[in-house]
């Protein structure tokens, strides 16, 4: 029961401190993070009593690297987004670049030669 209260406590400053300290950082990896953390280490204390030592330790790992694939899966979705929109913003400039092309072009003088006395 003690091993459960620290675990508690210690989630509790892990999310305080995520929180607070890590701004920048987007809410929802932040608690990603933190909870696959506390979802290894809850499932390490429920198997440290009654299974062998070695047992906690694949439980940690286990669902570390479950958490590890989460955060990667969201972290591609989001660069894909990132790439669509570059990609989509490239498409309206180059059109509109094109469209303000052929109207410079249609209506536009040549350009007037200068002599060095006028610059």
């Amino acid at each position: 029961m003690i091993r459960l209260l620290i675990l508690v406590m210690v989630g509790a400053i892990a999310l305080a401190i995520a929180y607070f300290f890590f701004k920048q950082i987007p809410m929802g990896k932040k608690m990603l993070s933190i909870g696959g953390g506390l979802t290894a280490a809850i499932a390490a204390v429920a198997l440290q009593g009654s299974y062998p030592f070695y047992m906690p330790f694949l439980a940690i790992v286990g669902v570390a690297l479950l958490a590890t694939l989460s955060f990667m899966k969201l972290e591609e979705k989001r660069r894909h987004e990132n790439l669509r929109y570059v990609e989509e913003r490239k498409s309206r400039l180059a059109a509109a670049s094109s469209s303000t092309t052929a109207t410079e072009n249609r209506f536009s003088m040549d350009p007037v030669e200068t002599g060095k006395g006028e610059q």
